[in-house]
């Protein structure tokens, strides 16, 4: 019976729309600075939105955020990472933001100071030279410094009498200062020194967890965007 409620209330909140969470204020349409109030009340929300999530339109928190498993490959040695965290998404920071409601294209700026991520990591040697090269524990990645833009094409739908936003494409530019990095567990040989190795070859980290870690932070923006354009008619998400 339980169940069934939860069905029915889900099918009345895509039928009907839902509101905006109270941590959420609402900008006017018709305020000149419309997009230095979206940015304004989009950071006052961030570290609600991450700590607690918003259970009606289904996003649970993301502090951490989670992905089972990823594969960092490279011509000598293959990195595997399990049970993945990204933590302190809440420092995330809108900067600026060029929307119009009535133009498809739109563009997001923000900045994220620090972001972390931890992982089980194993050692996969792919060569005679890695067979000296073997480990498995905890990995915790720094990435410093974090800048980001997010290009977006923004269209509209009519659905039951209302009009909802949805985005139709997406694309995420990325730049980290840098990247600091704590493989716990590993064993170096007499002939390779592994953080050495590391410190020489950085495009192991940088070519691989940079584009690793914006695809799982595309990940979430898009799905916490999308969240509230599936569930929020427009006339819901501003003041008139």
């Amino acid at each position: 019976m339980r169940s069934a409620i939860l069905v029915f209330c889900s099918i009345l909140s895509v039928s009907f729309g839902v509101d905006l969470p109270p941590f959420i204020q609402k900008c006017s349409l018709g305020d000149p600075n419309l997009n230095q109030c979206i940015v304004t009340n989009g950071n006052l929300a961030v570290p609600s939105l991450v700590k607690e999530g918003v259970r009606s339109l289904g996003i649970p928190t993301l502090s951490p955020a989670f992905i089972p498993e990823l594969e960092l490959p490279g011509s000598t040695f293959t990195v595997l990472l399990t049970n993945i965290r990204l933590e302190d998404l809440e420092n995330f920071r809108l900067t600026n933001i060029d929307f119009e409601i009535e133009r498809r294209q739109q563009k997001a700026v923000f900045e994220i100071p620090l972001l972390h991520i931890v992982a089980d990591y194993k050692i996969i040697t792919n060569g005679l030279f890695a067979r000296s090269i073997q480990g498995g524990g905890k990995l915790k990645l720094s990435l410093d410094q974090n800048l980001g833009v997010v290009d977006m094409i923004l269209g509209k739908y009519r659905r039951n009498g209302d009009y909802y936003f949805k985005f139709e494409a997406w694309n995420l530019g990325w730049e980290t200062q840098r990247i600091l990095y704590n493989f716990s567990d590993l064993y170096t040989s007499d002939t390779v020194d592994f953080p050495e190795f590391l410190d020489k070859h950085k495009e192991i980290v940088d070519y691989r967890i940079k584009p690793a870690a914006q695809k799982l932070l595309l990940r979430y923006i898009k799905f916490v965007l999308n969240s509230f354009t599936e569930k929020i008619p427009i006339r819901g998400m501003f003041d008139s």
